[in-house]
């Protein structure tokens, strides 16, 4: 039960995700944070040999190579980098993109030491994709809902020793509309709007997802990322669905969530105000959305890990299962992932979301992804 009360918390994002993401509540999307000078020391990290990472020996790594050269290249010219981390990724981008798998394997060995976290504890791993939604750049009969952009006094604050936001005049600060009262409209003052969609159970879970991509009227196509919150704390609408009956532990997935929604168009803004949550927009110029790093990520390759505990770019070794869109039977899932995002769901030390991308198995991986495993962080190597 409590592994399904989270589904909403990652269905794109990320996460919004974030994840997606996931599914999720992106942040720091296109605004990318230095790269902190040492992992948390709240980390419990126990070094191990890469032969006890679990199925290492199946390992095809060079499939993430190109995601982790774009995480590198990012990094090195961040002066707080560590130089174990800049030496680490100087030899990794000498690596050919033709290089085989074997040849990577052979340089994250040399470079990285392979690392458990908090005792070999197994924790939840959730998916995220980046939907794909018609749209338009002009307010129609059609196309009614706002996607906001980021308002523009709109800022990250710290409060009691955590990070959230809210609108700035001077000195002062102020705490923004919940969803329910910007729900009520009008459009929100000094805050741009990107695109128009149809109704706003769409921005509803384009929201939760934190990224995607709007396909426009006029035949372009807008990638939009995650560029900021109203400051409000984030509820899953499916615990509600649950407690009341509506949704069963059975039944539950983001789709049913969603066919639910459509399907009591009386009940439904209720049911969503019950996330106060209010994501804002960025457009973004990239092919793929762009996490928290500020790279584009690659698809089953780019976690979302909480930012407090790990850097964006550390690499990790996953143990998990994901579904699979065929037989709908779960399969194996044992591979070098890099953390290129974070979610608002996202907490912990064992926790993460999968991106999964944009194409035709993406949403169906991303609502059916809640799995236990297992994670390995891979450490530069200090000399």
């Amino acid at each position: 039960m409590k592994l399904l009360l989270q589904v909403l918390h990652n269905l794109l994002m990320p996460k919004l995700r974030f994840f997606l993401s996931g599914a999720l509540i992106l942040s720091n999307l296109l605004c990318t944070p230095a790269y902190s000078a040492a992992l948390s020391s709240q980390l419990q990290l126990e070094p191990i040999s890469f032969q006890q990472l679990p199925h290492w020996q199946e390992s095809k790594p060079s499939g993430m190579l190109e995601g982790l050269k774009r995480s590198c290249s990012k990094m090195i010219r961040q002066s707080s980098t560590p130089k174990a981390m800049i030496h680490a990724c100087n030899n990794m981008l000498k690596i050919p993109s033709s290089a085989s798998d074997a040849q990577v394997k052979k340089a994250l060995e040399q470079n990285y030491q392979a690392m458990r976290i908090d005792k070999g504890k197994s924790g939840l791993f959730t998916g995220y994709y980046a939907p794909v939604i018609p749209g338009s750049k002009r307010y129609s009969s059609t196309y009614r809902v706002p996607i906001y952009g980021k308002p523009t006094n709109l800022k990250r604050v710290r409060i009691n020793g955590k990070t959230t936001y809210r609108l700035v005049k001077g000195n002062q600060q102020f705490k923004m509309a919940s969803r329910g009262e910007i729900a009520k409209g009008p459009l929100i003052p000094n805050t741009p709007v990107l695109a128009y969609v149809k109704d706003k159970i769409t921005r509803f879970f384009l929201q939760i997802q934190g990224s995607g991509f709007i396909s426009l009227t006029d035949g372009s196509t807008m990638a939009i990322g995650y560029d900021g919150e109203n400051g409000h704390r984030y509820y899953a609408i499916g615990r509600y669905l649950l407690q009341k009956g509506y949704l069963t532990k059975q039944n539950i997935s983001a789709q049913s969530i969603k066919d639910w929604l459509y399907a009591h168009p009386q009940q439904a803004q209720y049911v969503m105000n019950l996330n106060p949550s209010f994501v804002f927009f960025r457009r973004l110029s990239a092919q793929q959305v762009v996490g928290a790093q500020g790279v584009e990520l690659t698809p089953m390759r780019s976690l979302a890990i909480d930012h407090r505990y790990y850097n964006y770019g550390n690499i990790f070794w996953l143990t998990t299962s994901i579904p699979n869109p065929k037989n709908h039977q779960d399969q194996a899932f044992n591979r070098l992932m890099i953390g290129q995002d974070t979610g608002g769901a996202i907490k912990g030390m064992v926790r993460g979301d999968i991106y999964f991308g944009h194409l035709d198995d993406a949403p169906y991986y991303a609502s059916h992804m809640q799995n236990q495993g297992q994670l390995y962080l891979l450490r530069a190597k200090i000399y």
